[in-house]
């Protein structure tokens, strides 16, 4: 079992290291940093679904700044937590039979010390600093098998409802017949591979 998740996770790396390269051979580049558009890469390998999702702390906290107030610390607690619930973020076909295998979020800060009885566990914040002067970063990965991949087809981004500041995701995606990169919106929120 260890092997196969092993090579699951070189795959995964490959298919997103692909996804890189094929943004430097000539996918429209966008401010990493614009308030209100999220950036995702989507890989679909065999049965394998792969997301990264990439948005200022802004799209889905409301702030960037280091929160201190006990407001502030509950805001970007829940984010943590809605930000894990992969079912309030994406949409894949029942069809296609898709379960999530892992979540991971990085928030921009610290919240290990911040967390109230009954919040997510230490060990699931990941404290990642990223140094963009006044900007914030939140980055989150998700990782779904599929029992019936050829019914994939579309994927549909739920995170505009659930986090109503994000507008726009610029989304580059690669399957093992396409390949391209789209922007969507809350009114055009289903990727179609």
């Amino acid at each position: 079992m260890k092997v196969k998740r092993f090579a699951a996770s070189i795959a995964a790396a490959c298919m997103f290291s692909s996804v890189a390269a094929l943004a430097q051979q000539g996918f429209r580049q966008h401010d990493a940093h614009e308030h209100g558009t999220a950036q995702l890469n989507v890989a679909v390998d065999g049965n394998q679904l792969l997301i990264e999702l990439s948005s200022p702390a802004a799209n889905l906290v409301g702030f960037e700044h280091e929160p201190t107030s006990d407001e502030d610390i509950d805001q970007a607690t829940t984010a943590a937590q809605v930000l894990h619930d992969a079912s309030q973020m994406f949409a894949t076909p029942f069809a296609a039979n898709c379960a999530i295998d892992r979540v991971k979020v990085e928030m921009p800060w610290d919240l290990q010390g911040s967390l109230k009885p009954g919040t997510l566990p230490a060990e699931q914040h990941a404290a990642h600093e990223h140094d963009h002067g006044d900007h914030s970063d939140i980055e989150a990965e998700y990782s779904y098998t599929c029992g019936n991949p050829e019914s994939l087809t579309e994927l549909d981004m739920v995170l505009f409802q659930t986090f109503p500041a994000t507008e726009r995701a610029h989304v580059q995606y690669i399957t093992a017949t396409n390949q391209g990169s789209v922007e969507l919106t809350t009114y055009n929120r289903q990727l179609r591979f």
